[in-house]
């Protein structure tokens, strides 16, 4: 994909090595990913919660929380939405912060909460909501 995605063996899952720079409200950040066009691929989607989560290195030491010598570039610690909705509401979508590693619950249609989105392809997703 001409050096523009990074595949994780571990998970399959293939994910942009820069997460997009500009912060938006859960439906544009799905439609971002649905629109994406990265390395000549479409297919993109918000992850899941738990996908957003095996990224994760909780024995980090560094900001954002991600292993030693990863692969991506630009990625911000803060906040990340997640495809992944709350069981009791399917108005509320999950998120992750990346410098803390805790999981944040905020109204999808809040025009005002505004969150990074880090695209991912293959995999199951879940919540087409």
């Amino acid at each position: 994909m001409g050096g523009d995605a990074v595949l994780d063996r571990e998970t399959a899952l293939v994910w942009e090595k820069a997460p997009r720079a500009a912060q938006s409200n859960w439906p544009l950040a799905q439609n971002h990913c649905r629109e994406l066009i990265l390395g000549n691929r479409a297919g993109w989607r918000l992850p899941t919660l738990q996908e957003l989560q095996s990224l994760l290195d909780p024995a980090a030491m560094s900001v954002p929380k991600l292993p030693a010598a990863h692969p991506f570039v630009d990625v911000a610690a803060d906040d990340y939405w997640s495809a992944s909705s709350a069981e009791s509401s399917p108005l509320v979508a999950f998120g992750l912060n990346l410098n803390l590693g805790n999981v944040i619950a905020t109204q999808k249609r809040n025009q005002l909460v505004n969150l990074f989105a880090w695209c991912v392809r293959g995999g199951q997703g879940v919540d087409p909501q």
